[in-house]
């Protein structure tokens, strides 16, 4: 027979309801009215929010088969023919005899009672509805797992590529970031290289943000004084990888060259905003700030070269007399004498 539940129905074993309820502790307030109905193998079966979880049947990620039963208003002997025809997933085995369901065995069982209750479908109609939606969810699963391990592997790679460099961070340091194993790893990306291919343009994003300290500065000179000095001491590993990507991304297709062009303007974008600001103030004369970028970023790089194993107090002072070179020129303050060697007209 039926039961009628508030606003939801629960099929009943027979005799006697109230015994049935009461396995399923369903408080008195909830009001309730027998009515003849249908037997057999659709009783036991419950959707009313008492049973589903609205008081103390609550769904949890572990549960026995009795508290599945409780929960899902399926009686015991109907999940267990289920189990047997494959309708289930398997439970969680905990040696020989504890079995453990969760939500999905829940789940599982609502939407089997929906297929029979209202389709009529058969238990192997049931099947084969059930394992299509199950190839399907489990190709869905596949694609979204897959895109996200190459997400957390890129994500890993492009941290330590901008804290360590290229040369520094090995192929188990990426792994070990991203949480995966070597062989997850390969089936992504054919090595190292490949994986620099794939984020170099990540890599270099954004690198303004390595000197967020520079934003509340406002003296433009100072500003360039002190973004060339941190660049040369903390991110000279990125002019390494600017090399390594040249030479990964210089000879490989237009797609790639475009990832190249994309980095190079990454770089350069933040002294350009400096420049045209330096502009506005009037500090500099108009010119294609552009190219001049460009020049500046060909000067830090090369200067790093030079620069290297010098302390502190060298690279500050090779910063300087490069501002004044760049502020002053390089011609005297007096008018430069004709060549003598040259014919005079």
């Amino acid at each position: 027979m039926y039961i009628y539940l508030a606003d939801n129905w629960v099929v009943t074993q027979q005799p006697g309801c109230k015994k049935w309820l009461n396995r399923f502790k369903i408080p008195g307030r909830c009001r309730y009215t027998c009515i003849p109905g249908k037997g057999g193998a659709f009783c036991g079966r419950a959707i009313h929010p008492c049973i589903a979880g609205n008081h103390d049947m609550k769904e949890k990620e572990q549960m026995t088969i009795s508290e599945l039963e409780r929960v899902s208003g399926t009686p015991a002997s109907t999940i267990r023919f289920y189990l047997r025809e494959r309708l289930l997933p398997p439970p969680e085995r905990r040696g020989r005899t504890r079995a453990f369901y969760g939500k999905i065995h829940v789940k599982r069982l609502r939407d089997i009672g929906k297929m029979r209750d209202s389709s009529g479908l058969s238990i192997k109609a049931i099947q084969e509805k059930l394992a299509s939606s199950t190839r399907e969810d489990a190709a869905r699963v596949a694609d979204s797992d897959s895109f996200d391990r190459a997400g957390d592997i890129m994500k890993a790679a492009i941290a330590l590529f901008r804290s360590r460099g290229y040369g520094n961070t090995s192929l188990n340091d990426i792994v070990e970031g991203a949480k995966i194993s070597k062989g997850t790893f390969y089936l992504h990306f054919k090595g190292k290289s490949d994986l620099f291919i794939k984020c170099a343009d990540m890599v270099f994003y954004d690198i303004d943000r390595e000197f967020s300290e520079l934003h509340d500065v406002h003296d433009i000179i100072e500003k360039f004084r002190m973004r060339a000095v941190r660049f040369i001491r903390k991110y000279r590993h990125m002019i390494d990888m600017l090399n390594i990507a040249r030479g990964l991304l210089g000879a490989a297709p237009a797609k790639n060259r475009s990832a190249l062009k994309k980095i190079i303007s990454n770089l350069v974008t933040p002294l350009i905003s400096d420049l045209n600001e330096g502009v506005d103030r009037g500090l500099f004369r108009t010119l294609d700030m552009n190219i001049f970028a460009h020049m500046l970023m060909g000067a830090v790089e090369y200067g790093i070269y030079y620069l290297e194993g010098k302390d502190d107090a060298a690279i500050e002072q090779w910063i300087d007399r490069s501002l004044s070179l760049i502020l002053n020129g390089i011609s005297p303050p007096r008018s430069v004498p004709s060549d003598p060697t040259r014919r005079r007209s």
